[in-house]
């Protein structure tokens, strides 16, 4: 079942009614600083993803329990022409 807007919106008022102005400001800010974080966080992530993939050299990132997450187009090229020469 989803809540509408209004519902979370109304339960939002009501959480920072039972705040000081001085908290509702640090909280709001807290907010806004958080969404800036996530959005420098996205941007540096894509590009980091831009920079492997196009970079002209055989470059893979792997997590410890040794699953590619990224690979460069050049190293999938020359997996294909090894797959291919067999």
């Amino acid at each position: 079942m989803r809540t509408s807007p209004f519902s979370q919106f109304s339960f939002f008022v009501w959480f920072l009614f039972g705040m000081t102005i001085n908290q509702q400001t640090k909280y709001l800010q807290e907010i806004k600083q958080r969404e800036k974080s996530e959005v420098m966080l996205r941007k540096n992530q894509q590009l980091l993803e831009l920079f492997v993939r196009r970079a002209p050299a055989a470059i893979a990132m792997l997590d410890c329990q040794m699953h590619y997450l990224l690979v460069s187009d050049y190293e999938l090229l020359r997996a294909r022409l090894c797959f291919l020469k067999r």
